[in-house]
C-alpha cells in the first residue's frame, strides 16, 4: 500500500493523465479504467477477478491460459478455462485484460455506456 507521499504523486498522475486525455486525445485508455487503475494502486481491493469466464489468452501451442500471470494454468478448451480456481478470490491485478473488461460488463448502463464510447474514441 502506498505512503501518504506516495499517494499523492499517485492522485497526481491519475489527474494528469486525465486532463492529457481530455486535452490532447493523447491517452488510448478510458477515463473510468485510469479512475480505477489509480484506486488499484492506492491500495483499494476490486472484486475477484473473471479470469477464464471473460477473459482468457490462447497460447501460442494452442493453450488456453485463463491469467498470464499464471502460465502453469493451461485448459484444453474455453470450458475448462472457466474452472480457474484462482480467479475466484484474486485481487492481485488491475491490468486492461481484467480492468476494461470488469468496466465494460459492468452492470451499471451509463458507466458501461462511457466506456463503450471511450473505447470507440480509440478506434
Amino acid at each position: 500500500m502506498p505512503q501518504t507521499a506516495d499517494r499523492a504523486v499517485l492522485e497526481q498522475t491519475v489527474e494528469y493523465l486525465l486532463k492529457a486525455k481530455t486535452e490532447k486525445g493523447v491517452i488510448n485508455s478510458p477515463a473510468e479504467y485510469l479512475k480505477m487503475a489509480g484506486e488499484f494502486l492506492k491500495g483499494n481491493q476490486t472484486a475477484s477477478c473473471q479470469a477464464g469466464k471473460r477473459f482468457l489468452w490462447i497460447s501460442p501451442d494452442g493453450k488456453y491460459m485463463p491469467c498470464n500471470d499464471y502460465p502453469q494454468y493451461t485448459y484444453g478448451t474455453p470450458e475448462e478455462a472457466r474452472s480457474f480456481p484462482i480467479a475466484k478470490t484474486c485481487t492481485a491485478c488491475y491490468t486492461p485484460c481484467r480492468g476494461l473488461i470488469e468496466q465494460m460488463t459492468s452492470p451499471n448502463p451509463i458507466k458501461t455506456a462511457k466506456m463503450a464510447i471511450g473505447l470507440a474514441q480509440v478506434l
